[in-house]
């Protein structure tokens, strides 16, 4: 996606060489405007390119112990909001997510985010964010959290292995043995 900048250069650069053809033709002086016009634009052209460039990688914070989503709020990663995973709730038939404020209404959480990613893409990826965000579900299946299952198996075993935060998909644990332990623990 172009940015604001580099779309407002490129339209004032199209009306300054407009200008200079139209206008240049009638009046010799006011070719000084239209060449004006082109050096503004041309500023805003670069401005607009090194942002596109600056822009580089959107960051998601997961902060699974501390149950917080921090997202930025523009695409430069300039400024962040963070987001407790108790209060978000994701409508799976109309795939949005909500936030429940203070004022105990439901608020869109794409007024920003759709600035970011992709509706799309936060919806499929909702399901990996929000299993790995509920500390009381086992870590997602993936090898990267190998090395950490256990120690998370313990930490759950050792609160008695309480009930997901949200209701959702079943998830196991890693082996037959851990299952049939929490089921005897946690009861689930």
């Amino acid at each position: 996606m172009l940015s604001a900048d580099f779309q407002l250069g490129v339209f004032f650069l199209g009306m300054g060489l407009l200008m200079e053809l139209v206008v240049g033709m009638i009046e010799d002086e006011m070719i000084y405007f239209g060449f004006f016009c082109a050096f503004i634009s041309l500023i805003f052209v670069v401005v607009g390119i090194i942002k596109m460039n600056k822009k580089g990688r959107t960051m998601f914070i997961l902060d699974r112990i501390d149950g917080e989503i921090i997202f930025p709020i523009n695409i430069y990663n300039s400024f962040m909001k963070s987001y407790d995973i108790s209060n978000v709730r994701i409508d799976r038939i109309k795939n949005e997510v909500y936030y429940l404020k203070e004022d105990g209404q439901h608020y869109l959480m794409y007024d920003f985010l759709d600035r970011i990613i992709s509706k799309e893409s936060f919806i499929n990826d909702w399901n990996f964010i929000f299993w790995y965000m509920d500390k009381n579900r086992p870590l997602p299946p993936d090898r990267i959290f190998d090395e950490y299952r256990q120690q998370d198996y313990e930490r759950r075993k050792a609160e008695g292995f309480p009930r997901p935060l949200q209701p959702g998909v079943g998830t196991r644990e890693i082996t037959k043995e851990q299952q049939k332990e929490r089921m005897a623990i946690g009861g689930w």
